[in-house]
């Protein structure tokens, strides 16, 4: 059994520009950092974990929103790694509660 599976080449391919219009009005994407840096691994109380995930999760408060949650997640990391975590997408979404 092959161990990678083969990609499709998608340059020249062009975009559906209705469907992104479509999608972006039913999510919201978080991302650890942004499009030109590079995601942080991190050695934190005793072992090795995404620097974005672990100060994500422990951001978390149960009643926040998207936008409370990204933001307590970006407060810890700043000045700490060289990368700022993105939320994106609709923003009704991202300043309602989190469904969890």
């Amino acid at each position: 059994m092959p161990r990678f599976v083969e990609t499709q080449d998608v340059r020249g391919m062009k975009k559906r520009a209705s469907f992104l219009r479509d999608v972006s009005d039913r999510f919201v994407m978080f991302a650890g950092c942004q499009e030109e840096q590079t995601a942080a691994d991190a050695y934190i109380n005793g072992s090795y974990n995404g620097a974005f995930t672990y100060f994500w999760i422990d951001a978390f408060e149960p009643g926040m929103t998207y936008a409370e949650w990204i933001y307590m997640t970006q407060r810890e990391m700043v000045g700490v790694y060289e990368q700022t975590p993105l939320l994106i997408g609709n923003e009704q979404i991202i300043n309602s509660r989190v469904l969890i």
